[in-house]
């Protein structure tokens, strides 16, 4: 069987629809790793496949993700000790157009923060080095603090331990595994 150019673009798109429909919060991060690898590949199969042909399919697929893009130089702060996270949240925000920092180490995101100048800071609770609680409170004594939210983001999900969070100053709380797609939806809501 030949497949010509055509063919092999209409493939390539219908795997990336099919790539796009999952939902980055619900498997775990060699499946997330996986996925983008393939959607890469697709990307770079469309790409030879135009240089050859017209594109059959040029609509973006529709997904449950959520497709907002954000103002430009939106940032976000991201300081939590988990490098899939990183990779994962990077990926997703960038869908959206949002520019993502991450900081694994809460002492040298406190000094990067006036560089970074983020619209949104998620922190993680339990870190080495410094709690997310005295992160809290030391961003909290900030004279800009008014300029940036801050989602905290743990695997404790206990009832107190929301109101603590939120007592201490934070704007918002999630319980871990993060739902991606929840988490940029109350970004886009703490934006607005």
């Amino acid at each position: 069987m030949t497949f010509t150019h055509d063919k092999y673009a209409a493939l390539a798109n219908e795997l990336f629809v099919q790539l796009e429909t999952l939902d980055m919060g619900r498997y775990d991060v060699q499946a997330a790793t996986t996925v983008s690898k393939c959607r890469e590949l697709c990307h770079e199969m469309i790409k030879l496949c135009k240089k050859e042909s017209k594109p059959i399919v040029t609509s973006e697929p529709s997904t449950g993700f959520p497709t907002k893009d954000f103002k430009n130089n939106f940032k976000v702060f991201l300081i939590d000790d988990d490098e899939d996270l990183h990779r994962i949240a990077k990926f997703a925000f960038s869908r959206v157009r949002i520019e993502t920092i991450v900081e694994k180490n809460p002492l040298v995101a406190l000094d990067k923060i006036s560089e970074v100048k983020p619209n949104i800071i998620i922190l993680d609770i339990m870190m080495p080095e410094m709690t997310g609680f005295e992160v809290l409170t030391r961003l909290n004594e900030r004279s800009d603090r008014k300029s940036f939210h801050v989602i905290v983001v743990s695997s404790r999900s206990y009832d107190k331990d929301r109101v603590a969070v939120l007592e201490a100053g934070a704007d918002d709380y999630m319980a871990k595994p993060l739902q991606i797609s929840e988490l940029v939806l109350r970004i886009q809501h703490l934006a607005a």
